[in-house]
């Protein structure tokens, strides 16, 4: 009985995770979306893909990008969870550009007990995805990317804090960006080809397996920028659930500090930015993004810092 319970307690937590009824599915953990701004405007980044955060949203996008960038990114988040993001892209001249990112998440201090209710200790579970990025502008207004990914996951199986099950799987994205117009950008973006964890663990002396596909998933997304104002929509749809629309604007009054609104499947985000120059070369930007979330107990706050240089 307390194995059992033990492991229904992981797989719950695995399911907090996801949105739209993916829990149950491998690779929960990065359908959530990543980065302040992004996440401010309702996940809606498939169709602006400006900065770094387009390897994991619209890789081609990082065809366009001119200067370096370094992203980090965290998610505070309620009930022990966590979520960290770590990003680099730069340009390969004339035309390519390549970028590198770290997805770490997960939750930690899960009170282990048994089932008279002794206190066994506490566990995590951590999941980490490693992606390499490749974009090449192949006009003025066309671009393709791939991202090459390693995932990784991690959850505790006995009493031990030591012992857990572990699989990793190589997936692939990739995506296009088109500008046919002015101030008008088109994202397209299939994730996850081919991803699947094998899951077979040999646990208390009896064989367990668990899903271990990871659903392909589809974006399409449009922005239109104006003068001052970003319009933009995402519509997501997985192989394994409905699809959904995302919805985000981004007002700039002042340069120095954009305004951001969003939609996603219903929940409500919204968030700032504060735009600094340290030099000529070097700029610096810090987001934040109010998200609240279905699965959690509270809205998360999310962070990033970006440099440019």
């Amino acid at each position: 009985m307390k194995k059992l319970v033990w492991l229904v307690l992981i797989l719950s937590v695995s399911v907090s995770f996801a949105e739209n009824g993916n829990g149950s599915k491998a690779g929960a953990f990065q359908r959530i979306g990543i980065g302040a701004r992004a996440k401010a405007l309702g996940g809606t980044f498939t169709g602006i893909a400006d900065d770094n955060t387009a390897i994991f949203y619209n890789p081609g996008g990082l065809a366009f990008l001119e200067q370096r960038q370094l992203t980090v990114y965290h998610n505070f988040m309620d009930a022990d969870r966590f979520q960290n993001f770590l990003a680099y892209s730069q340009k390969l001249p004339p035309t390519a550009s390549v970028g590198f990112a770290w997805l770490y998440s997960g939750t930690n201090k899960i009170d282990k007990r048994s089932s008279t209710g002794e206190h066994l200790g506490f566990a995590s579970a951590t999941n980490h995805e490693f992606i390499f990025s490749f974009a090449n502008r192949f006009s003025e207004k066309f671009a393709a990317g791939i991202n090459v990914k390693y995932i990784l996951e991690n959850l505790p199986l006995r009493s031990s804090n030591e012992d857990y099950a572990k699989d990793g799987t190589i997936a692939l994205d990739a995506s296009v960006t088109i500008k046919p117009i002015k101030n008008l950008t088109l994202g397209f973006l299939a994730r996850d080809l081919k991803a699947d964890f094998s899951w077979k663990v040999e646990d208390y002396e009896r064989p367990t397996s668990a899903d271990g596909n990871i659903p392909v998933s589809v974006r399409a997304g449009a922005s239109y920028k104006f003068d001052w104002l970003v319009l933009a929509v995402d519509l997501e749809d997985y192989t394994s659930s409905d699809p959904f629309w995302h919805y985000g604007t981004e007002i700039t009054w002042f340069d120095l500090v954009p305004f951001r609104l969003g939609m996603k499947d219903g929940t409500f985000t919204f968030g700032f930015g504060i735009n600094y120059e340290i030099t000529e070369k070097y700029k610096l930007q810090f987001d934040y993004a109010y998200d609240d979330e279905n699965a959690g107990l509270r809205a998360n706050q999310l962070f990033s810092v970006k440099i440019l240089f």
